[in-house]
Order: structure tokens, then sequence, then C-alpha cells
């Protein structure tokens, strides 16, 4: 009897430590500006499209809505940049089993830099591959000044010890903050690249910016018809 209980207090200790030295699939963080954002390591189940960026700056490679099967090829999947753009681009649906899933990647230029910008609704996350400490999010209010940035380093962002996967899941929270959070940029700087996929939070682009462009469309127009006429 005394061994039977004895065996059975030992399996129930083994199971408690083994779920002691488990990564935690959620965890909380915050940033410097009081950015709070969580992480969390579980494979997402949806296979979203991502919204390009409004701004792509300086010209560097930027590719949209890729899969691993398009990155090396001439497929048209490179709508920023040259077919030519470098290829370590690891897609963050690698050992997955989804490996078919869209992500999109951004690419350093030749001055080893290259910026997007999303307009976001004070909410930003997304499925960030492989995180690498020349990657950032910057995040900025309606006049462009910074609220936070987090680094592909930030100790948060450690992969799941044995996932075997390189991707976190992150999801960040601006209501400490003391600013509404208008702009994402996503930078990789240095070196090759910011792979990301089922990006949230993300809105159209400002009515202002519409109308500069329907502006800017107009200008255009209308000096098309002029040089006609002139021609005519």
């Amino acid at each position: 009897m005394f061994a039977s209980r004895l065996s059975t207090a030992l399996a129930g200790a083994a199971a408690l430590a083994a779920v002691a030295f488990v990564a935690p699939a959620q965890a909380a963080f915050s940033l410097p500006g009081n950015t709070a954002f969580t992480v969390d390591f579980t494979v997402p189940t949806e296979n979203k499209m991502i919204a390009d960026p409004f701004a792509v700056e300086p010209d560097g490679y930027f590719r949209s809505n890729i899969t691993e099967s398009d990155v090396g090829s001439n497929s048209g999947a490179y709508p920023n940049g040259s077919v030519t753009a470098p290829g370590n681009s690891r897609s963050p649906w690698d050992g997955t089993g989804s490996e078919g899933n869209y992500y999109s990647s951004i690419q350093a230029n030749s001055s080893g830099f290259t910026s997007i910008k999303y307009h976001i609704d004070n909410a930003f996350g997304l499925m960030w591959g492989s995180p690498d400490s020349y990657n950032t999010i910057s995040f900025y209010d309606s006049a462009w000044t910074l609220i936070d940035t987090i680094r592909g380093n930030n100790p948060g962002l450690a992969p799941q010890s044995g996932s075997g996967m390189g991707f976190v899941n992150v999801a960040f929270d601006f209501s400490a903050t003391n600013a509404t959070a208008m702009y994402a940029v996503l930078t990789t700087e240095g070196s090759d690249a910011f792979e990301f996929a089922n990006v949230t939070g993300v809105v159209p682009l400002p009515a202002a910016v519409w109308f500069m462009l329907t502006a800017l469309g107009g200008l255009v127009g209308g000096r098309w018809l002029k040089r006609g006429d002139a021609a005519a």
C-alpha cells in the first residue's frame, strides 16, 4: 500500500515538474513608453491576406502576400522591388505544417535600410517570423511623434523553448500610453530580412491622404488634357 502511494506521489510530482518547465503559451510584457504587448506561440489557424502598407521608404525590397513557393521565383510576387532581391526570407510558417500560407517580407536595400508604414487605429498585431535584433517596430501618434519602439531582440519575443519554430504572435495594447497610436513603422536595418503574417489593426488610409492622392491625380489628369489639346 505504501509503495503504491509513493509511486502515485512520485508520478504526480514528475507531472508537476514537467508542467513547470513548459514555456507559457501566452505572456505579457511592456515597453518603455508603457505600450503593453502579449506574445503567443500557438500556430494561428487563419491565413489572412496582408494589407499593403501605404509607404515603402527608402526604396527597398518589400514582397507582399507571398508563399514559400514564390521565394526566388519570377512570379510577380515582388510588387515594390526587383525580382533579383535577396532570397533569405524564411516564412514565419516554417515548421508549422502551414508552409503554403501567405506572408510578407521586408528586405534591406543597397543602403541596408528599408521601412514600411501602416496606418493603424490604436491597435496592432502580427505573426513575427524569427525576430532579429535589426528588426524594429515603431509606433507614432497622428503628429508622427514617437510613442514606443520594440526591437526583435526584446526578451519577450524569444521563441518558445524547444518549439522548433521561429515565429511569435505579438499583440500591442496602447491603453496605458499618453497618446493614440496612428502609425506602425516596420524596419529592417543593416541586414535582411523582416518576415511577418496575419497583421491586425490596420485601417484604410486617412481621408487626408486619399484627398491628397485624388488632388494629385486631378493635377496629372489636367496636365495630360492640356497637353492633348495643345497637340491638337
